[in-house]
């Protein structure tokens, strides 16, 4: 990357986005997501509290983002690299057709690219194997601020440098409450059970159930007892799926959302 060679000739923040005029490459800006509205200064970025990896470890921070670029130069840009860095701890991520992370078709003058970190992904297709997250995991305390660096056909812009704020609430409040369960039933919820969607449109969301025991099988289950939880596959039913699985089937159908104002 020739940082060295990319002068900066103009930076403005403005209604939360950071706008760059790089002499190779254009001028283009860069929204960060998830973050707080703030309409001067560095884009405010949150950071979710995920558990240690063991309990002798300490606890730990995730950043995932999802970017939305603008091209307003003449030049189509190629983004090529994106490089996230928080304290001591960075990701590089390179965007190719062989990386795990979904390639950006070149965004033309006037266009607009999404990119956004990735969930695990499998190896191959239909494999069970799965690659690692890279969003960024970084030790707490959390620092005041991270920075983000695009490259475009291996140049690299200048980093944009935002404040870091752990998620609060109350737009990620929890909706669902404990007390509307029936006695021995728990939600359960993961975010880790496939890809982010497209355009990272499930980056910060969880697949959420319930779950309860079965005395006829001995084993936890989202459906009510007796049911066998497990629809048919995609290329018909084999031993041991239900192919008449219902809605109804499922603990958490019928449930309340309990969403914020």
């Amino acid at each position: 990357m020739r940082r060295g060679l990319l002068p900066l000739l103009g930076l403005l923040a403005a209604g939360g986005q950071m706008t760059f005029t790089v002499p190779a490459l254009g001028q283009f800006s860069v929204d960060i997501e998830p973050k707080s509205e703030n309409t001067s200064g560095p884009q405010v970025v949150h950071y979710l509290h995920v558990a240690p990896k063991t309990t002798s470890d300490p606890p730990q921070g995730r950043v995932c983002l999802r970017l939305s670029i603008n091209n307003s130069g003449t030049n189509a840009l190629q983004l090529s690299m994106v490089t996230i860095a928080v304290g001591t701890h960075q990701n590089a991520i390179p965007i190719s057709s062989t990386s795990f992370t979904e390639p950006v078709p070149p965004i033309p003058p006037g266009g607009t690219g999404i990119w956004s970190n990735q969930g695990p992904t499998p190896a191959a297709p239909g494999s069970t194997t799965f690659n690692r997250s890279d969003c960024l995991l970084f030790p707490l305390p959390a620092p005041n601020s991270g920075t983000l660096t695009l490259s475009f056909g291996g140049i690299a812009a200048p980093p944009i440098t935002f404040a870091l704020k752990a998620h609060d609430g109350p737009d990620y409040a929890f909706p669902g409450k404990a007390s509307e369960r029936p006695h021995g039933e728990f939600w359960q919820a993961n975010s880790v059970v496939h890809q982010t969607g497209t355009e990272g449109s499930q980056l910060f969301a969880y697949d959420m159930g319930v779950v309860g025991f079965d005395p006829k099988t001995m084993t936890w289950s989202q459906c009510f007892p007796g049911v066998v939880c497990r629809p048919c596959s995609k290329d018909g039913c084999k031993p041991g799926e239900n192919n008449n699985l219902q809605n109804t089937d499922y603990r958490i159908w019928g449930t309340n959302a309990c969403l914020s104002p």
